[in-house]
């Protein structure tokens, strides 16, 4: 007599199988998880992921959180609020501010955000502390956006969320121009969570044979993006991002078009802001190219200075705060981060007192 062979000895082949599957996943996303440890051990300290993908917004920053990032050679600390906005510290903001009180909501993007600095000493984090006392600064800055997502960011928050705010500052950037141009050629907005749309966002974060496909048809679908008829190589639009407003041929090749575009999503924000009952005002500031320039009219300032006149919006217009007697190389060494674009302290501390001196109260 003999025994009865188990499911798994009459299945001998399909076990192997389903035991082999199971190791190779495994390894896939055990060897992912050791493989990117290793990878940003040996990079920097500590290097987080703040930032999440949007497929309203593009991309924001992760609600509530807490670490610290590494730009450049400079580690800082990040606090995010319960609207994924940088802050102070982790809390929870209500939709209705505190009765008595009153709102800023401040929108911009790396420089607005406060790339490589503390929030205490950005320029909002310090209107918080300047301006009178019962009011509240929100700092909805985030890296790469541009006045189609302040726009789309303002329909989320005023519209959708019925957040509650009496005055909001769009800190409006020179490379804003550009990316204008880069979303409306390569993003599609959209409220509809696609299918299986976190399934991939795990797998990709995940699993090294699925990031792998993932970065091969990113690098593939970035080849081919439409932009690339305009800026072939990366390097040619890095080149031409901060002086379309200083050269003439580049102007006309993309300036022009990228101003048009930035109008367009302002006047709907500020048809938004009026139909909500918030005050809007639109800021202005130089990068290097334009303190070395030493343009205090240029089409930067002149065209927003006549979108607020248009559109009876406040203008806080701070290129001479950065262009004035002082040398070129002297303000760039005061207010800016060594080999950056970005301000150190004292370019934030310059921001705060000039939009303190030139916002309506």
């Amino acid at each position: 007599m003999t025994r009865k062979d188990s499911v798994f000895e009459r299945n001998s082949v399909k076990t192997l199988a389903a035991v082999l599957l199971l190791c190779a996943v495994f390894l896939d996303f055990f060897g992912s998880y050791f493989w990117e440890m290793k990878r940003l051990l040996a990079l920097v300290p500590k290097i987080p992921i703040s930032g999440e993908q949007d497929l309203y917004l593009h991309h924001g920053l992760k609600k509530n959180i807490h670490m610290n990032i590494m730009w450049g050679k400079m580690e800082y600390p990040i606090f995010t609020n319960s609207l994924g906005f940088k802050d102070s510290a982790n809390r929870k903001v209500p939709m209705s501010g505190r009765p008595g009180t009153q709102r800023l909501l401040i929108l911009g993007d790396s420089f607005t955000e406060g790339i490589g600095m503390p929030y205490e000493v950005t320029f909002a984090g310090l209107l918080g502390k300047l301006l009178a006392p019962g009011t509240e600064v929100l700092n909805g800055g985030v890296s790469s956006y541009s006045p189609m997502l302040y726009n789309l960011k303002l329909s989320r928050l005023l519209g959708d969320y019925g957040l509650k705010v009496d005055k909001v500052l769009v800190m409006i950037d020179i490379s804003d121009i550009q990316d204008e141009i880069i979303y409306q050629k390569d993003f599609i907005p959209s409220k509809e969570r696609r299918p299986l749309w976190h399934a991939a966002r795990f797998l990709r974060n995940n699993s090294m044979i699925f990031a792998y496909f993932a970065k091969k048809r990113d690098k593939a679908q970035d080849a081919a993006a439409p932009r690339r008829a305009i800026w072939p190589t990366d390097t040619l639009l890095h080149q031409e991002r901060g002086i379309w407003d200083e050269d003439d041929a580049i102007y006309k090749k993309w300036g022009a078009d990228g101003l048009a575009l930035a109008g367009r999503h302002m006047a709907e924000a500020a048809q938004l802001c009026r139909q909500q009952g918030v005050k809007l005002s639109i800021g202005v500031y130089p990068w290097a190219e334009q303190i070395s320039g030493r343009r205090l009219k240029s089409k930067q300032v002149l065209f927003w200075r006549e979108f607020a006149k248009k559109e009876r919006v406040g203008f806080v217009d701070l290129f001479p705060y950065f262009i004035n007697k002082i040398p070129t190389e002297k303000i760039l060494s005061m207010y800016f981060i060594p080999g950056d674009v970005h301000w150190n302290e004292a370019g934030h501390a310059l921001v705060a007192r000039g939009i303190m001196n030139n916002m309506e109260k």
